[in-house]
């Protein structure tokens, strides 16, 4: 199980001076600290601790390590829930600078065995049918993704390969077939689809 951090499972503040759930100073390389004004999406301590039950929990970043590693510590000081944490270091970077999370770069693991959840579908183009896009999560704190999140990751707990559930349901691979996303909406979820 794979989450991504930022607008996934948390939102990080433009400034510390904006409402937030927790500040976090983090140090970056060059030694300058910053004050991070932290929101947590409702739910995300609760869904951590059920999903560990059934899965390892990784968390793949597009952001700086020692960012993620202050956010991470404070969502699960006793390490209990999350087993890895990868970041931008190991993503790959397009020539436009978007930062993609190749997952066969956990190389011990089937890809039939892994979900990735983001809110950049862009971030697990290169094994869509793996992915689960969430929507992005600022401040919101009636937002309930992680609850319906939640219930749907532990019905493919016990699903021989996660990628075809997730296609059935998601169809991510048959996005490339449309220009328009209001087309490809109408098409492929017409019975979810309101004018």
């Amino acid at each position: 199980m794979i989450f991504d951090l930022d607008e996934t499972l948390i939102h990080c503040n433009e400034n510390c001076e904006m409402e937030s759930d927790v500040i976090l100073p983090v140090k970056f390389p060059n030694g300058a600290i910053v004050q991070a004004g932290i929101n947590l999406r409702p739910g995300i301590k609760e869904c951590l601790k059920e999903l560990s039950k059934y899965y390892e929990i990784i968390v793949f970043t597009a952001s700086h390590s020692c960012y993620a590693n202050v956010v991470l510590n404070y969502l699960d000081p006793q390490n209990e829930f999350i087993q890895h944490k990868l970041s931008r270091e190991n993503c790959i970077v397009t020539k436009e600078g978007l930062y993609i999370k190749d997952l066969r770069i956990l190389k011990n693991r089937e890809l039939r065995d892994l979900v990735i959840i983001d809110n950049a579908a862009y971030s697990f183009g290169f094994q869509l049918e793996n992915g689960i896009p969430i929507l992005p999560f600022y401040k919101d704190k009636n937002d309930s993704e992680l609850k319906s999140l939640t219930n749907y990751l532990l019905i493919l707990k016990d699903v021989q390969d996660l990628r075809e559930m997730n296609n059935e349901i998601f169809k991510m691979s048959r996005y490339c077939e449309f220009n328009d996303p209001y087309d490809l909406i109408k098409s492929l979820y017409t019975d979810y689809y309101k004018s």
